[in-house]
């Protein structure tokens, strides 16, 4: 059986009294590019730190492809780290920064510069070898700070968020280029950021961290479809949360009282009458309905419209659910055309799209 590329068992790390990692295990297989998703204070860059070697756990232990590195110091581990920003050294050329490992490796020079062409070629910038950092566009410089992570070829790349200092289209075009290096090398990458949209587009997996803790590892439409908890609903695209109580059980499906309200939904395991629940919605689910018109029992709302946003690819609409609560639902432009604040909307979905929740699960 082939061993993980990263295998992290039972991590805890604290920094005197408090607790940023908390009995954190995950497998990383080898050529996977999995992020480590969550918001600031998590524990998503401690983590990372310790694989790379620059932090060492309280507890527990780190592999590396079959081999226990968690003794080892930074530079003799087969990791290299990408920051948020690329920290080129400032009085080299572009050539020279991604080469400069392989000088302290004692590389010939021959084979240093076929391989600094190498990784210019990969990382899409022939021809600026004798360019200095202060010459680069943003993208760029980032570019060559991957460049230079990769030129030693380490058996696993941690990233960390090295994309968050760039703007909006430049982030969206290098996240694809960044996945597309991955593929080709069919090299490890261990990514860290807190853009769910990144961790979407870019990963085989994603571990998503609370409060130090994992609270969910699976493929990014696992996380997006299957959330574990309230907490992973919200924290992965745009959702809508109706809280209510269990107040029936039939046939697989729970009736959920909700501000008065009986919606229908696909009976959760664990979850009984009684219990306290929180039903979620994508807004992607939800369709426009003739107000007024006979939905299937508990699947349906209506409510005064409160807000209309264009976003391009669709409209998203928002309206008053039960108890004031916001229920927003994402429409073709044509399906939005002639809805006016105040105007009275329903809103209906199939059987099968609410997800049930415990409202605290344990």
């Amino acid at each position: 059986m082939t061993a993980p590329a990263v295998g992290i068992t039972g991590l805890t790390k604290s920094f005197g009294p408090a607790l940023a990692l908390a009995d954190v295990s995950l497998d990383v297989r080898p050529g996977e590019f999995v992020s480590l998703l969550g918001p600031s204070g998590c524990g998503k860059t401690t983590l990372l730190r310790i694989i790379a070697g620059f932090d060492t756990p309280t507890q527990g232990r780190i592999f590396i492809h079959g081999q226990d590195v968690t003794d080892l110091p930074a530079e003799r581990r087969p990791t290299n780290l990408v920051f948020q920003r690329g920290a080129l050294f400032p009085h080299m050329t572009v050539g020279a920064n991604i080469g400069y490992a392989l000088r302290l490796r004692r590389w010939p020079a021959a084979r240093i510069a076929a391989r600094v062409d190498e990784m210019l070629a990969l990382v899409r910038l022939d021809g600026l070898r004798d360019r200095m950092p202060l010459q680069l566009s943003g993208g760029q410089a980032q570019r060559v700070a991957l460049a230079r992570a990769l030129a030693a070829e380490p058996k696993v790349l941690l990233l960390d968020e090295p994309l968050s200092a760039l703007d909006l289209k430049l982030r969206e075009q290098m996240q694809l280029e960044l996945r597309a290096i991955q593929r080709q090398l069919g090299a490890t990458f261990v990514f860290v950021t807190h853009d769910q949209t990144e961790a979407l587009v870019m990963s085989d997996r994603i571990a998503i961290l609370q409060g130090g803790r994992i609270v969910q590892t699976g493929s990014p439409q696992d996380i997006y479809r299957r959330p574990a908890s309230v907490f992973v609903s919200g924290f992965i695209g745009q959702t809508n949360l109706l809280r209510g109580r269990i107040v029936a059980q039939d046939g697989g499906n729970s009736t959920v009282d909700v501000g008065g309200l009986h919606l229908s939904a696909p009976t959760s395991p664990g979850m009984s009458t009684g219990d306290a629940a929180v039903l979620m919605l994508r807004p992607e689910v939800l369709r426009l309905r003739s107000p007024g018109t006979a939905n299937p029992p508990g699947q349906g709302i209506e409510g005064r419209l409160n807000d209309r946003v264009y976003l391009g690819h669709c409209v998203r609409i928002t309206i008053a659910g039960p108890g004031g609560t916001p229920l927003s639902a994402d429409l073709r432009e044509d399906e939005a055309e002639g809805l006016q604040h105040g105007d009275t909307v329903a809103l209906g979905w199939a059987a099968n799209a609410p997800i049930l929740m415990k409202e605290n699960p344990t």
